[in-house]
């Protein structure tokens, strides 16, 4: 097997990258903080999918909840805003018997990202 980046993000997502969980594998594609502003090693947040029951989008510190988005309603989660069109980027959530992602993709040619930093502010 190959190994790929975009189903190791460490702390950074990308247009494209698929955050969540491929039910085949187990593979958990989830976002996790550096240690430090200069050091990459893995510290303590993360965001990643719950998968049990309704999909929703966890913020942890180590074991420790900090926050959720609230489940997957089919439309977007419950506990969030709901993503309004716009011109620089599209939202598409997947959720079948062999996977559950987020993913996001440019319509602009502007450069995204989403970064979830070392003092876990996303």
């Amino acid at each position: 097997m190959i190994w790929q980046s975009f189903d190791y993000p460490g702390d950074t997502f990308l247009p494209g990258m698929k955050f969540g969980k491929d039910l085949v594998t187990g593979l958990q594609r989830s976002l996790t903080s550096w240690k430090s502003p200069d050091d990459p090693s893995v510290g303590v947040y993360s965001d990643i999918y719950d998968t049990n029951g309704y999909p929703q989008n966890l913020r942890l510190k180590g074991q420790v909840l900090l926050g959720r988005l609230g489940p997957w309603n089919g439309l977007g989660f419950s506990g969030f805003p709901l993503d309004k069109e716009n011109q620089i980027y599209s939202t598409e959530f997947v959720v079948n018997e062999k996977e559950i992602y987020h993913k996001y993709a440019l319509t602009s040619s502007v450069v995204q990202r989403i970064v979830l930093t070392w003092d876990g502010i996303m």
